[in-house]
Formats: structure tokens, sequence, C-alpha cells
């Protein structure tokens, strides 16, 4: 296997083999695997792309490539209610209608694909960062139909998406998030439960914004779809997430 790409919430896979075939198995309860109606794939199935593939992210939503010739396709691109799709495919447990393969335009150099529910985001070799997709939901930058480069003023070495948007690692060690901070990435907040996930108003960062509770410089991060875990260069540990909270941790 060349890749393997597993969605944020753990629920769905997408593997690039060393011939450049593409499988997808897992959940495809958004008509995230083109072809397929099923909404529950128990084993490897082989999806046909005319392209050659470089680089392939599975999210809960959609299946995100990244051609040889630098051409970006995505399935389920667009303005789609994924929660209203959800329900109804979960109750059939079928697909209904398929989106196929969407080209949304090219971008050169990319040394790094990351993509969550509806958010795409791409590294290139030159460390710019570009973005397309549901940025937030509230603000005037709430979708890219095309790739946009994101207005940083240091080179990024690291990316990654996230439920509710995208983080940026900077290459002096500084992290950058640009969502909707339902994660508590920003807020104080840490009493999010599943009664008031739904009701509470969250701030929306609409520009890249140093994560304020790290003080030191940044390591390395790792995602889920609302958690994160940021590594420092003392190696102190921390975390935020959805019915998380904020825990810090030192370790050897």
């Amino acid at each position: 296997v060349k890749k393997l790409s597993v969605s944020k919430n753990g629920n769905s896979v997408a593997a690039l083999g060393e011939s450049g075939t593409l499988y997808v198995w897992g959940w495809n309860t958004l008509g995230q695997f083109p072809e397929i109606k099923d909404a529950f794939v128990y084993t490897p199935q082989k999806i046909n792309f005319e392209k050659e593939i470089k680089d392939i992210s599975i999210s809960q939503t959609n299946l995100l490539i990244y051609t040889t010739d630098e051409e970006i396709y995505i399935t389920n691109f667009g303005d789609y209610n994924f929660d209203e799709a959800l329900e109804k495919n979960l109750e059939k447990e079928s697909i209904e209608s398929k989106s196929g393969f969407c080209y949304v335009g090219k971008l050169k150099g990319v040394s790094k694909i990351d993509s969550a529910y509806g958010h795409f985001i791409f590294l290139t070799e030159a460390k710019e960062v570009y973005a397309l997709g549901r940025i937030s939901e509230k603000s005037e930058f709430s979708y890219f139909a095309t790739p946009q480069k994101i207005d940083l003023q240091e080179k990024a070495v690291d990316t990654g998406a996230m439920e509710d948007g995208i983080v940026i690692l900077s290459e002096n060690g500084t992290l950058y998030y640009m969502g909707y901070d339902k994660s508590g990435i920003q807020d104080e907040r840490v009493d999010i439960t599943d009664e008031n996930y739904y009701e509470t108003e969250f701030n929306i960062i609409e520009k890249p914004t140093p994560i304020h509770k790290v003080e030191s410089k940044v390591k390395a991060f790792s995602l889920s779809a609302s958690s994160i875990i940021i590594r420092d260069e003392n190696d102190k540990f921390y975390t935020w997430g959805y019915n998380i909270g904020h825990v810090d941790a030192e370790t050897d």
C-alpha cells in the first residue's frame, strides 16, 4: 500500500495501492465513495479513476484526490446538507444518488493534503498553505469553491483539517487555527456536553490566529475530528476537544 487514509472519525478508509489502484471501505453514509450505493462497505472495493493518483484523503463526508498532473478532485463537493443526508441514508442503508468526482482546479507542488467534514487543506513544497471547502459556517469565508491561498506571514511546515476548521504549524513553531471554534481551541469553555453542543454559541476565527494556550514553540500536533494534541519544544503535551476540556501534561 502506497498511502492509507482514515477519516478523522475513524469510520471510513481509503487506500492507494502500489500500482495506483484506489480502494475504499467503511462508512459510505454520505455517499463519499463514488459508484458505491451501499451505506456500509465491509470489504475493500475498487474505485475506477482515470488519472494517475499522487495522494488521497478520506473524511467522514468526502474523498479528496490529488493527481500527478496536479489536479484536485473531490466527491460530494458543493453546498451539501450533510446532517440531512446522513439521517436519510442511515435509515435506508443505501445511497440514492451519487455525485461522483468533481474537478475543482489545479494546484502546483502540493506536498501534503488533508480533509475533514468539508474542509480541505493543502501544503505546498514552497511551504505555502491553500484551502477550499467549508472553512467556517457563519463567516464571509464560509466556502471556497477553488483553492485559495491562506494569508500567513511566515512559511508553514505542517497542516491539518478538523471537523470545524484548519490547523497550520509555521516554520518558527507557531500553531495557527482558522474556522469554527467548537473544540475550545481558543475559547476557555470546558463544559460542552451532548445536550448543549448544538445550542452553544461558538467563536468564529476568520483568519489564521495563533493558538494562545501554547506559549512555547510547537514541535508537532495530531488531530481527530474535534480534538487536538500538541507537543511543544519542552516535550509538554496539550490537548483540547469536544467534551474533553483543556489538559496539560509533561512527559519524558
